[in-house]
């Protein structure tokens, strides 16, 4: 064990223990050179050897690697197919990285589900970027994986803000970083004992070297325990370096510059010389203890780092940087290391050739990007671009914004598209200039743009003045994303009209691509009640453009526009199919940016459905995944969710000061903006400081507010406005939204990009009638509102708005049974309803009915009950081939459809229409969850008659024990090869 290091240790042993448990972490070691961390790494690795575990070894080089070099000699010991996997990596879209993490996930997970790991990587503090990015990545993905990592790193080489020091300040919060310090007095005594220093010295040395155990063993090998600890150093490695010969001390100066370990064959290759007598010299080395020999081939290493930099430390300047431009022209042939090459040229700029290391440091910033290794790549091109100075040109100012905005550094990446605008402008490039224009937006993804952005707009509007009347796709481009960067800013007619020259450019010059994000950007123009079935239409399109132009941004793109105007709609069996494509796409494609609207859109649902706790799971999964993607969006449209449920749990009043931090100041900026005074005062209201929500809808009423633009915030900006008004009991502005809502009646108000759905403006007209002391449109209201919040299953919705309109006068026993619990409870079932509660043992049928009760007017398919069908071959109804030729044709009439309604062909429309639709439910009746094949009909027939039978045997024994739920429950719970569970009365069940 080593000296004085048994509490860390023991933290290793716990690590160690919970992988044998199937749970996998992140540990991280960290100390001044020499504090003995390499040494409590190998002893952990020794103990984890002794447990039976797996272990790899792998360390970072101090003059730069290849991307991912630790963790492919880590992996080669104990996982071959991860490594091979970092090796072979390619491609330099980013979302090929996370593919190729959750591949390495993947391969880690498989290997450990035998035997669990040990992974060392030492020194990362010289790691390169990519590798470390993995290894943040690991760090949410180890808890159920039995894989520990234990990294080394000296803290006082981490770059401030670097992508380690993330790494680690995540960790500390976890308590799993460690950091060594020096050993105490009589730790220092006992290892001074072992090397033969005498013990009267012992507090002297303790003091000197502050416990440092490599400082205390080279002072007492030293045997001159009153040196000052680093001169002392110093002077040994000179004493032993000058012994050496001086052919000795030229091979040594060529290895050290070279790396940390000695590279046999570029020393040669540099030096010119046989290798017999470069061995020979290495020899000579070892006997002196400058390097060891680490046994097999001939390998070799120094001794330790400090001995490295005491040889490097002994060459003149004009010396060391000719060795870096030598060793690095030496390896410039060599593919594998290239970005070696490139370190070694740019140390020695002052004596090399500019053009050379220009040349290989792009070389090896490809490489990178094609490794994805993109901090690595923004490295590489930086340099060049410092180097070039006003000589850098605009593609490479273009390709460094590139690297940087795939490296999640937006503020970088806009930062230098701003000097690539700069320098197009100088050389009169129009094209380079509009592509600095997008990228400083968002590159040509655009799947989230920043908003309010004066810069983005200034800089857009300049490229597309630059590239004139001329028809091309970069034009088509620049005018689609002006118009959606001037969202909030300028007039709906100008971005309408922005986009109509948009999608015309597009359709001239023939390009999908530049075609979709025009009809995106229109579709986002017309944004609001008045445009939802055009918006689902050029939605259509825009995915069938995505799948053309292979272009996965785009096509979720498309999916996201038609989510958003199918909850508007409230066509909800259509919308749970959008979720579904855009969950599967946005999978496939693993960027965070898209990511994390899958859970948000899952929350959206859960909440609908009043299940209020999968809800908040749901916006705490999207809060996660939007972090990682670094999106402004996901923050507002997760806080979205959130207050949506806590208006059901009722505590709104707790977000206000956040809500109001945010809100005030923008109100300060744009006082005419309808929105943000209705969230004042609605907030005030919440918080019942009723004065200052009067003054708000007070200073709402000045506005214009009819003439406001009647976008995607309009309704929900009207709704918050009628519930400010119900609670001031204001029937003056109450009257004024009623007129303004009543157009809107049967549409749905949703809240951002699908947060949330609000209610059926239906509802919110019953309750303004109902202040309004009108009976007649309340009742005819509210009818309208119960019926869609049925059809569309909204049971807490529909709920209150029965006791608003006393439609269903109960006794206060009834009122109880609107509350039920329906839960597992150890080995029994807890069941209580009516004010009657029992307990009755499992059984198949009891978790066929949970699971209806929680999907209150939804049906589900009577295989996702019985998990399957039965055992035995199952005759599959549609092949893969008929499925894609039916997906095929679906993509054509999508087409045709859009083109033909384009264009007012309304026969050709309809005909086409007509096919879809028989197509989707062809496919409906063939496909299953997730697009799996259907069974066949005997199948589903013995699955259908085994869950009707596994519900009548439950509720045959309940009507012995709870009468009145076996009733509830016989009346609504259908069973068939769609079952469901459609209340005859509103219940909330607690499940």
């Amino acid at each position: 064990m080593p000296v004085g290091r048994a509490r860390e240790l023991a933290v290793v042993d716990r690590a160690l223990c919970s992988a044998e448990e199937g749970s996998g972490s992140v540990l991280l070691v960290s100390g001044e050179p020499g504090i003995g961390k390499t040494t409590l790494a190998a002893e952990g690795r020794r103990r984890a050897i002794a447990r039976g575990l797996d272990t790899g070894w792998g360390g970072c080089p101090a003059t730069g690697a290849s991307p991912f070099l630790p963790w492919r000699s880590a992996l080669r010991e104990v996982c071959p197919s991860a490594a091979a996997a970092l090796t072979s990596a390619d491609g330099g879209a980013a979302d090929a990285r996370f593919r190729l993490f959750e591949d390495v996930v993947g391969q880690l997970a498989a290997q450990a589900a035998t035997t669990p790991l040990l992974v060392v990587l030492d020194d990362l503090q010289w790691a390169d970027p990519a590798s470390v990015q993995l290894l943040r990545f690991l760090l949410r993905s180890l808890r159920s994986c039995p894989v520990v990592v234990l990294g080394t790193f000296r803290d006082g080489e981490v770059v401030a803000g670097g992508p380690l020091a993330a790494v680690v300040e995540e960790l500390a919060g976890a308590g799993s970083a460690l950091r060594l310090t020096g050993l105490g007095p009589a730790e220092v005594e006992a290892l001074a004992a072992a090397r033969g220093a005498p013990a009267g010295e012992v507090e002297q040395l303790h003091r000197r070297t502050g416990g440092n155990p490599f400082l205390v063993e080279q002072l007492c090998d030293l045997g001159d325990l009153s040196s000052a600890a680093p001169p002392a150093v110093a002077s040994l490695l000179s004493r032993r370096l000058r012994g050496l010969s001086a052919q000795c001390r030229e091979v040594l100066s060529v290895a050290a510059v070279a790396g940390r370990t000695v590279d046999l064959r570029l020393v040669t290759e540099v030096l010119g010389a046989p290798a017999g007598e470069v061995l020979t010299c290495l020899d000579q080395a070892v006997a002196a203890q400058v390097l060891r020999a680490d046994g097999g081939a001939p390998a070799y290493s120094f001794v330790h780092d400090l001995m490295r930099e005491a040889v490097i430390g002994g060459l003149p300047g004009q010396r060391l940087a000719d060795l870096h431009v030598r060793c690095g022209t030496a390896l410039a042939g060599r593919a594998a290391r290239v970005d070696e090459a490139a370190l070694h040229l740019q140390a020695g700029i002052l004596v090399g050739d500019l053009r050379a290391a220009v040349e290989v440091t792009m070389q090896a910033a490809e490489q990178a990007m094609a490794a994805l290794a993109f901090e690595q790549a923004v490295a590489h091109l930086s340099w060049v671009a410092d180097a070039l100075g006003a000589d850098a040109g605009t593609d490479l100012l273009l390709r460094l914004g590139d690297a940087r905005l795939k490296a999640g550094n937006w503020d970088g990446a806009a930062d230098t598209f701003r000097h690539a605008a700069d320098a197009a402008r100088k050389t009169g490039d129009a094209d380079a200039l509009a592509r600095a224009a997008l990228g400083f937006g968002a590159g040509l993804g655009g799947f989230e743009v920043r908003l309010l952005d004066a810069g983005q707009i200034s800089l857009l509007e300049e490229a597309a003045a630059a590239l004139g009347d001329a028809p091309s796709p970069l034009l088509a481009y620049v005018l689609a994303r002006l118009s959606v960067a001037l969202s909030f800013v300028d007039e709906p007619g100008r971005r309408e009209s922005l986009t109509r020259q948009a999608v015309d450019l597009a359709e001239r010059v023939g390009d999908p691509g530049a075609l979709a994000h025009a009809l995106a950007s229109r579709a986002d123009a017309i944004a609001g009640p008045d445009h939802v079935a055009e918006r689902l239409v050029l939605a259509t399109r825009v995915v069938a453009l995505g799948r053309e132009a292979g272009h996965d941004e785009v096509t979720l793109l498309g999916h996201r526009l038609r989510v958003v105007a199918l909850l508007e709609s409230g066509q909800i069996p259509a919308l749970d199919r959008e979720i579904l494509a855009f969950t599967t796409l946005a999978e496939r494609h693993r960027m965070p940016v898209v990511r994390w609207y899958a859970p948000l859109f899952a929350g959206m649902r859960a909440l609908m459905r009043g299940e209020l706790e999968t809800a908040s799971r749901h916006a705490d999964e999207g809060e996660r995944i939007g972090a990682l993607a670094g999106s402004d969006n996901a923050v507002m449209l997760v806080g979205t969710l959130r207050l949506a449920i806590a208006a059901e749990q009722g505590t709104v009043a707790d977000y206000s000061e956040q809500v109001l931090a945010m809100v005030e100041p923008y109100v300060e900026r744009n006082p005419t903006m309808v929105g943000p005074w209705v969230v004042i005062a609605a907030m005030a209201a919440a918080t019942g400081d009723l004065v200052r929500a009067q003054r708000a809808l007070d200073a709402l009423g000045r506005l214009d507010f009819a003439s406001a633009d009647r976008d995607s915030e309009w309704l929900g900006t009207l709704t918050g406005a009628a519930h400010v008004c119900i609670t001031l009991g204001d029937v003056v502005h109450a009257t004024r939204v009623y007129d303004l809502l009543l157009p809107y009646a049967g549409s749905f108000v949703v809240d951002g990009i699908a947060a949330a759905c609000l209610a059926v403006v239906d509802d919110v007209l019953a309750q303004l009638a109902v202040l309004l002391g009108r009976p007649a449109d309340a009742r005819r209201h509210g009818a309208a509102g119960l019926t869609a919040y049925d059809r569309v299953g909204m049971p807490l919705a529909a709920a209150r708005l029965r006791r608003l309109l006393d439609v269903d006068p109960v006794a206060p026993s009834a009122t109880e049974a609107r509350a039920g619990v329906f839960r597992r409870d150890g080995e029994l079932w807890l069941l209580r309803y009516a004010g009657r509660e029992v307990r009755v043992a499992d059984a198949k049928g009891l978790h066929d009915l949970h699971l209806l009760l929680r999907c209150p007017g939804q049906d589900l398919p009577v295989t996702a009950l019985v998990g399957g069908v039965a055992d035995g071959p199952v005759d599959v109804l549609l092949d893969d081939t008929a499925r894609r030729a039916y997906k095929r044709r679906l993509t054509d009439l999508d087409e045709a459809l859009a083109d033909a309604e384009a264009n007012g062909d309304g026969e050709r429309a309809s005909r086409a229409n007509a096919e879809r639709q028989a197509l989707l439910d062809a496919l409906a009746e063939a496909t299953g969850l997730g697009g799996r094949s259907r069974a066949s009909a005997n199948d589903l027939e013995r699955a259908r008659q085994a869950v009707r039978a596994r519900i009548r045997h439950v509720l045959r024994r309940l009507d012995s024990v709870h009468p009145e739920l076996a009733r509830h429950l016989t009346v609504s719970v259908s069973t068939g090869a769609q079952c469901g569970y459609l209340p005859e009365h509103a219940v909330f069940w607690e499940t």
